[in-house]
């Protein structure tokens, strides 16, 4: 039986595999010009977004500290951390985004603030870049749910590419600033390393074990991908370490062939973006007879479809008999299962808000490895 994932390589279809692949097997000797891509020529690539907010960490004023809201991932926290940084935990909205209010609230205390996309959703940037700017405050737009070109309107844009980002190489992050943010001197000055040749074939392989394990993953296709994880060729998205609060990952540069891959996915974003609409659609339709009392999101990449004010656990578990793994996040503030939640100095009931949120929700895949064929495939397990 097929595995129906948004978090096992989504963003690759077995050509995608098999072209990140001969990418490996066929190194350029070139990098790949993003300016048009981006939009701007403020921006500076790294092996991870981890590495970037590493930097970010540079810029952060003395005495002040990081602000990140309760729904994210514990990656977004460790390189401050790992840097010396306090973080001031922020409570969303209902939908899981930062709420301007939090930002209000502790605004003498705050230094530098990471407002992400969740789910695609947009965040209230405008109020949120109101209140930073009467106060000083450096505000990053984490755009790793939702892409968007151009010199951004914050201090600066973080984009991730990671295999289940809304642009993918498997691994990769780019930091675009507007002119003058503050810090950006330095961002621009330092000087990363160059990956491994192991780590750039250790990532560009991912896709093609999971293209082909994943279609037949019931029948065998969990011992392939387990072998490979055994072997350390399909590392965790967050490692042991990190849930400790450490950043133990490589601080280096976006490999030429991971650029490679990642400008191929800018070139087929138009298909991507047409693919998502059309699954949101069907699992609106679908959704809204499943589930009559249940709130439908979905935002405008399409990236999810986001389903709220339901009972998270019951579809979880149904819809994983059937090869769905709906799960993302592991329902937790500060993702996922089993981070050290006394390390990222956060405490239980800190942010109630976000903490509903995370565990009243479900998001639906439309990514490139989902079809109509599986949204009725799921419909045929509530009807």
């Amino acid at each position: 039986m097929k595995l129906v994932s948004n978090q096992l390589g989504p963003n690759f279809n077995l050509g995608d595999a098999l072209y990140a692949f001969g990418c490996a097997l066929m190194p350029t000797l070139s990098k790949t010009d993003f300016t048009s891509h981006f939009e701007t020529e403020n921006f500076k690539l790294a092996s991870t977004a981890r590495t970037l907010l590493g930097l970010l960490a540079k810029v952060v004023p003395e005495g002040k500290k990081v602000g990140i809201p309760a729904v994210c991932c514990a990656v977004m926290a460790t390189p401050f951390l790992s840097k010396g940084k306090e973080i001031c935990w922020l409570d969303t909205d209902k939908n899981g985004l930062l709420d301007p209010k939090e930002v209000e609230k502790y605004k003498n205390e705050l230094g530098l603030i990471i407002v992400p996309h969740i789910f695609g959703q947009q965040a209230a940037l405008e109020e949120i870049i109101k209140i930073s700017k009467e106060n000083n405050i450096i505000v990053v737009e984490d755009g790793a749910h939702f892409f968007q070109p151009g010199e951004p309107k914050t201090d600066y844009r973080l984009l991730s590419f990671g295999r289940e980002k809304d642009v993918s190489c498997v691994a990769g992050g780019a930091l675009t600033w507007r002119e003058n943010a503050p810090g950006s001197e330095i961002i621009q000055k330092y000087s990363l390393k160059n990956p491994s040749r192991f780590w750039t074939f250790q990532h560009a392989l991912q896709p093609l074990v999971l293209a082909i394990s994943l279609p037949w993953w019931s029948n065998g296709g969990r011992y392939i991908a387990g072998i490979f994880s055994k072997i350390k060729f399909l590392p965790r998205a967050v490692s042991r370490e990190e849930k400790c609060g450490i950043n133990n990952f490589p601080q280096t540069k976006l490999s030429y062939t991971q650029q490679k891959i990642l400008a191929r996915a800018f070139g087929q974003r138009s298909a991507e973006i047409s693919h998502r609409s059309e699954l949101a659609r069907e699992w609106k339709r679908k959704l809204s007879q499943i589930f009559p009392d249940a709130k439908i999101v979905i935002p405008e990449n399409s990236f999810r479809v986001i389903l709220t004010e339901i009972e998270r656990e019951t579809i979880l578990k149904t819809a994983k008999r059937a090869g769905f793994d709906l799960n993302e996040w592991d329902g937790e503030p500060i993702a996922p299962r089993g981070v050290e939640l006394e390390k990222f100095g956060y405490k239980l009931r800190q942010c109630p808000n976000a903490e509903q949120f995370i565990t009243h929700y479900v998001t639906f895949p439309t990514n490139r490895r989902t079809n109509l064929a599986d949204i009725e495939r799921f419909t045929k397990l509530f009807t």
